[in-house]
């Protein structure tokens, strides 16, 4: 393998749309700017891809946006290895014999295993940058990265805001950590907006998400409204079927989106001290699908949906009834709303920006 510039590293063996997205913008974004890259993947995305069998949904991810696109990656370097121990051994004989421009891993794995520790003075002339959204990995992290400033001074993370706040608050900037929005892929949504109407039975009020959700409080009031609505839900097993409702069982990352893409209105009630990022994942989604939002009012929630422009805010669970009638008796409101949800994603949430981002930091090493 000749020598690359920059090399993307991928480690995300369980959400491989999520993998897949963040290889593809990355990899475009390096080729459009005639960068040489190389690829070391945790999973062969291609054989993913070719091997889906399932629900149409599937069917058609696969020939119109997936696999026909990783085609594309027959040109670039690439190493597979399941086994990530391996893989990154294989990327430090890589480093040993020739340091890359830049390092770009969608994990924070090697940080948290001690990859960087092994390999740090044949790093010294590179930039290593990291993205990953999982809340315990991006947490342990920066609290890593942050305590070390020395061992870690060429490695840059790309994480959510609310992980640096802590160290601004105590008066500590570390200048390491890059606080971004969380970001989704446009394309991915594209397609669901436009499959959204397919589906069958369509409900005008969804709601879903995980433990961190009150489920008990919102169910009381979904039934008090003569209004179609769904539940998507792994943790709450006790919601009742009635003349306008109907339960789902939890649904996989697609069909959770899809269900969402066929509804007028995203409803998020949370628990009391849930973490302080809780549905926020779910209220970036719905804006790439164009639906406004009403969730209960907290630090985090208040930045991502603007009371009456993008969404509703609410203090009291009482309140959802009247958002939810405002939106559907006011269709002109409804869908200013519904614009101002897609600009807020376009301008503040898209993954392309983020990618674009990355690439341009890593440009700028050597």
């Amino acid at each position: 393998m000749n020598k690359p510039k920059v090399i993307l590293v991928n480690l995300d063996d369980n959400d491989f749309i999520r993998a897949y997205f963040f290889q593809r913008h990355l990899l475009r974004t390096l080729s459009e700017r005639e960068i040489d890259s190389a690829l070391f993947s945790a999973m062969d995305l291609r054989q993913v891809f070719s091997n889906i069998s399932g629900p149409p949904i599937m069917t058609i991810l696969q020939k119109e946006l997936l696999y026909k696109d990783l085609q594309g990656l027959h040109g670039i370097p690439t190493v597979f290895n399941e086994n990530k121990e391996v893989l990154l051994k294989r990327l430090g004989h890589m480093i040993r014999s020739e340091s890359p421009r830049a390092l770009i891993f969608n994990s924070f794995e090697p940080l948290l295993c001690g990859f960087f520790k092994d390999y740090a003075r044949f790093l010294s002339g590179s930039r290593v940058l990291i993205y990953d959204p999982h809340k315990l990995a991006r947490m342990q992290a920066a609290s890593l990265a942050a305590a070390d400033r020395t061992r870690f001074g060429n490695i840059t993370l790309f994480t959510d805001a609310h992980v640096v706040e802590p160290y601004y608050r105590y008066g500590f900037v570390p200048r390491n950590i890059k606080s971004v929005n969380l970001v989704l892929d446009e394309d991915y949504f594209r397609l669901l907006r436009r499959l959204g109407p397919m589906t069958v039975d369509p409900c005008v009020l969804f709601s879903g998400g995980d433990s961190a959700r009150d489920y008990g409080a919102l169910e009381k009031i979904a039934q008090e409204m003569e209004t179609p609505y769904v539940f998507v839900s792994s943790f709450y097993k006790k919601l009742r079927i009635d003349r306008v409702g109907r339960r789902s069982p939890y649904l996989i990352y697609w069909r959770y989106h899809l269900q969402m893409a066929n509804s007028k209105i995203v409803v998020i009630s949370l628990k009391k001290h849930s973490h302080p990022d809780s549905g926020i994942t779910n209220i970036v989604a719905a804006h790439a699908l164009g639906k406004p939002v009403i969730i209960n009012r907290t630090g985090m929630t208040a930045r991502y949906v603007r009371h009456g422009k993008n969404g509703f805010l609410f203090d009291d669970h009482n309140e959802i009834k009247r958002y939810v009638a405002r939106l559907l008796n006011d269709p002109k409101l409804h869908r200013r709303m519904c614009a101002e949800a897609r600009r807020t994603f376009l301008k503040h949430n898209s993954l392309a920006d983020l990618t674009g981002r990355i690439v341009k930091e890593a440009g700028r090493a050597g």
